[in-house]
């Protein structure tokens, strides 16, 4: 049977007209498999014999609805298969999985939990960046970490080998992060020593509470993860820029 539509068709007459592949062909209603009368532009099913119509019946709004669903999805497959081809042309697969890694790690994985007293709290590296440009400790970590996404997808659309050093800011982001960290450390540190200066002054020989850099911070696989891509990418970056 072919795919077909009603281009027209007589109540009265109980005839009318289908086109099949670019031809028109009659058919009568008793030709008709349908339960309601024949509508124009209905798609139909046509079944034929030397030429002539034998059978003529509706397509379902159910089938037309799958067909749809089916060429969209086609044309979602065709299309992702032409990007990768094109990601991986120009970036490698290594380093194509690592940009994703990357930002799986900064979202989806726990970079560092800070504790706090007896609490603890665990953020990946997304929300750090927000929490750090809330307390007005680093106002360069927001555009870095947008950068860090945005830039290593640069060489994909320019061909610059200036373009390749985009690929070493995700670098960039997570050591920014740690020297925040490693801030925030020594200000705790520097606390404590004038609490300890403070105990002395009133005499005693007590000791002010001290904490190492792993009792306030433990790192998450989400740092691992973008400290061991990053370095990647930046290698990377830094290679195909030389090699231009």
């Amino acid at each position: 049977m072919k795919r077909g539509k009603i281009v027209q068709y007589d109540g009265a007459k109980g005839a009318g007209v289908v086109v099949v592949d670019g031809q028109q062909l009659l058919f009568d209603i008793s030709q008709w498999r349908g339960d309601e009368a024949p509508a124009l532009n209905r798609l139909v099913e046509v079944a034929e014999e030397a030429g002539s119509v034998t059978s003529v019946s509706p397509v379902s709004e159910t089938d037309v609805l799958r067909e749809q669903t089916q060429a969209v999805q086609k044309q979602v497959q065709e299309k992702g298969k032409l990007a990768y081809a094109q990601i991986t042309a120009t970036y490698g697969l290594p380093t194509s999985i690592a940009y994703l890694l990357f930002v799986i790690a900064i979202y989806m994985l726990s970079f560092v939990s800070i504790k706090v007293f007896m609490a603890s709290s665990s953020l990946t590296l997304s929300q750090l960046v927000t929490q750090l440009n809330m307390t007005g400790q680093s106002t360069l970590a927001g555009p870095l970490f947008w950068l860090a996404l945005l830039a290593p997808i640069v060489p994909f659309f320019f061909k610059h080998r200036m373009a390749w050093l985009g690929l070493t800011v995700p670098a960039l982001l997570v050591l920014l992060v740690g020297f925040n960290l490693w801030s925030q450390y020594q200000s705790q540190v520097e606390a404590m020593q004038n609490l300890q200066s403070a105990f002395s002054a009133f005499g005693g020989g007590k000791q002010a509470p001290s904490s190492s850099f792993s009792n306030m911070f433990s790192f998450g696989a989400g740092f691992y993860v973008a400290l061991l891509t990053s370095a990647f990418l930046a290698r990377t970056g830094i290679a195909r820029y030389l090699a231009r």
